[in-house]
């Protein structure tokens, strides 16, 4: 019994020291005032990495941008806040641009490369922007999305556009792509 209790003795010993916090390499300060803890919370720096730039949008055949059309409903009395270039387009788009009324109904105009591919890609655009309140149009190349905008914060009441809004943003977007 006795040697079991030298060895846990040892074990315990040999445990202590190799747990101990006090580093024998280190000096002690000169000052010879302890290091206190700090209060403050640990700050951690996050490095946003690089957006990588490997979209490069193709030209517009024709010369007509997704920025025109805003610039072109302008003109044809649509009230408008500034637009804004979408820096990673989606649905693959070549090119996009995102603005809003005043009453917060958006917009996201899509440039395609062809026709086929924007024809593809409609279904799938109208079925998701349905979902936010709104539906999709298109015309050539081009597809416009709009979404509905919240009217109260904590409400599910949502500004959405009206069938004659709707109809009007079609024939204006036909008669941009036909110019």
């Amino acid at each position: 019994m006795k040697r079991y209790f030298v060895f846990f003795f040892a074990l315990v010993v040999l445990f202590s020291l190799g747990c101990s916090t006090k580093n024998t390499n280190n000096p002690t300060p000169n000052n010879g005032t302890p290091k206190q803890a700090s209060n403050s919370p640990i700050k951690l720096e996050i490095n946003p990495s690089d957006v990588p730039k490997e979209h490069i949008p193709k030209p517009a055949l024709d010369g007509k941008t997704a920025l025109e059309i805003f610039k072109y409903l302008k003109t044809k009395g649509w009230q408008l806040n500034e637009a804004t270039a979408v820096d990673i387009p989606p649905f693959e788009s070549e090119e996009a641009v995102g603005f809003n009324r005043p009453d917060k109904v958006g917009f996201l105009v899509m440039r395609y490369d062809s026709l086929d591919i924007a024809q593809a890609k409609f279904r799938q655009i109208d079925g998701i922007y349905r979902n936010k309140f709104g539906r999709a149009v298109t015309a050539k190349n081009f597809i416009v999305a709009v979404f509905g905008g919240q009217i109260r914060i904590n409400s599910p009441d949502f500004k959405q556009l009206s069938e004659e809004e709707y109809i009007k943003l079609q024939e204006h977007l036909v008669e941009f792509c036909n110019l």
